[in-house]
C-alpha cells in the first residue's frame, strides 16, 4: 500500500459516514498522509482552516488504515452541520496552466 491509496480507503469511510456533503465543501479542503509508521500504518487527515485561526489547518476527519490488511479506523470525525463556507479559507488548487 502507499499513501495514495490509504487516502481512497479514508476518502470511502469519510463518504459512508457523510454521503451528501455542504455544496463547494471540497474546495475547503485538503488532505495530509502521513506513513506508514513502524507497524505499517497509515495516519490520514482531512483539514480545513477556518478565516480566524492564527494556527494554520485543523483535522475534521481523520482514520488509521492498516498498510497490510487496509482496515480502516476512524479516529475523528466532525460534524458538518456547522460549516459555513464564508467561515474557511478555500483549499482549491489553480487552475493547471496550458503549454
Amino acid at each position: 500500500m502507499d499513501g495514495l491509496t490509504a487516502i481512497a480507503f479514508v476518502l470511502e469511510a469519510f463518504e459512508q459516514r457523510h454521503p451528501t456533503p455542504p455544496a463547494n465543501f471540497r474546495d475547503y479542503t485538503g488532505t495530509s498522509a502521513r506513513g506508514p509508521d513502524h507497524d505499517g500504518n497509515y495516519i490520514v487527515s482531512f483539514v480545513w482552516q477556518r478565516k480566524d485561526s492564527h494556527h494554520g489547518a485543523d483535522s475534521f476527519f481523520e482514520a488509521m488504515v492498516s498498510g497490510w490488511n487496509a482496515h480502516t479506523t476512524v479516529l475523528l470525525d466532525t460534524p458538518l452541520d456547522d460549516f459555513h463556507p464564508e467561515d474557511f479559507e478555500l483549499y482549491r488548487s489553480a487552475p493547471a496552466r496550458e503549454t
